[in-house]
């Protein structure tokens, strides 16, 4: 031990150079952040589609004075570091006939899926190209519909988070999903002519959203690891979820009404795994986890709105005059406050 007069030396130095430490760090820090790009913000004021006049003058502009959402798109690839696009209430229809690509750091933020609406054409069908094709870079959209493309995204090794939004209506996939990282939050993926989501070689996760009324299966799984939470997947012509060579864990997730004879359907290397809480509406994904429902038919209601919350599909047992939002909520007890209401009403 240290003599008290030693210790207490020792302590006073300590307490003297900790302050002269934490200051070196944030002059480091300081230092450091100087050399990042901070990008740039770009607000969209036409709702034509026009290009960028010039490209990585830092300015959004079509030649009139005009900020496009594709000008903007053009600017924010040619421009360094994390650029953000605020899309106002419009819709904003690709007369140009081509994607919007983007391959460098984004945020695109709408006012709302119910009043920022890009689409390729005015009306769904016959038109040979995605909406974004979003390439090997970080990307995250809130707040807006993507529809009538030949498919809503197509990501090809790039990270996004698509969060309170709607990919609707498209002529194919509503997304393509290739050797990426894709998390969709609070939106919903309906009404396209094939699969909701396609995922391939890729990470996806969805959380609190709706895969509903797909012409092909709610998600098709190409050797992906995909993880479902307090979702709701039904109505769809495919089937709620076929595996063709991955992984699909769900948790707190309704998969049931979908339209062929299984809501999963597996390949000869697919798996499902049950993280608890889940109702299905047949045995086909041999779910026998903590909460489980097996092989109930949840009556769900019609979808409501463009996107699941707060005005998503809804479980109404009419028996028991019991209406419940799908699992509005992220919390455990809010999922098991939800699943104890099934249960009564459907017993």
């Amino acid at each position: 031990c240290y003599p008290m007069t030693s210790y207490s030396g020792m302590l006073t130095r300590r307490l003297v150079l900790l302050p002269l430490a934490l200051l070196l760090v944030m002059i480091v820090a300081v230092l450091d952040l100087r050399g990042v790009a901070q990008g740039d913000t770009f607000t969209v004021d036409k709702a034509v589609d026009a290009t960028d006049a010039n490209p990585g003058d830092g300015v959004c502009d079509d030649g009139t004075g005009d900020c496009t959402l594709r000008a903007a798109i053009m600017e924010a690839n040619a421009s360094p570091g994390p650029d953000t696009i605020n899309v106002p209430p419009n819709t904003y229809t690709l007369t140009l006939d081509s994607e919007l690509t983007i391959d460098e750091p984004l945020k695109l933020t709408g006012a709302g899926a119910d009043s920022t609406i890009i689409q390729a054409a005015t009306e769904p069908g016959g038109v040979g190209f995605p909406i974004f094709n979003i390439i090997a870079t970080d990307v995250t959209m809130s707040g807006v519909t993507i529809q009538y493309g030949s498919s809503g995204i197509v990501n090809i090794g790039a990270t996004i988070t698509l969060t309170d939004s709607a990919v609707s209506d498209n002529t194919g996939r509503g997304i393509d999903h290739y050797a990426g990282e894709l998390t969709i939050i609070n939106s919903t993926i309906s009404g396209n002519t094939d699969s909701g989501i396609s995922t391939g070689r890729s990470v996806l996760t969805v959380i609190n959203s709706t895969i509903n009324a797909n012409a092909g299966s709610g998600i098709f799984i190409g050797n992906s690891p995909i993880f479902v939470v307090n979702s709701t997947i039904s109505s769809n012509a495919g089937g709620g979820i076929f595996n063709a060579g991955g992984t699909a864990k769900l948790h707190s997730t309704i998969l049931a009404n979908n339209l062929s004879s299984k809501e999963c359907d597996v390949g000869d290397l697919g798996g499902f795994f049950s993280d608890g809480y889940n109702l299905v509406g047949d045995d086909s994904c041999g779910f026998s986890g903590p909460g489980d429902i097996v092989g109930v038919d949840p009556k769900l209601g019609p979808l409501q709105g463009r996107f699941n919350h707060p005005n998503g599909l809804v479980v109404d047992f009419y028996r028991h005059g019991i209406r419940v939002p799908i699992l509005a909520a992220m919390r455990q007890r809010e999922a098991c406050r939800v699943l104890k209401a099934v249960r009564r009403a459907v017993h």
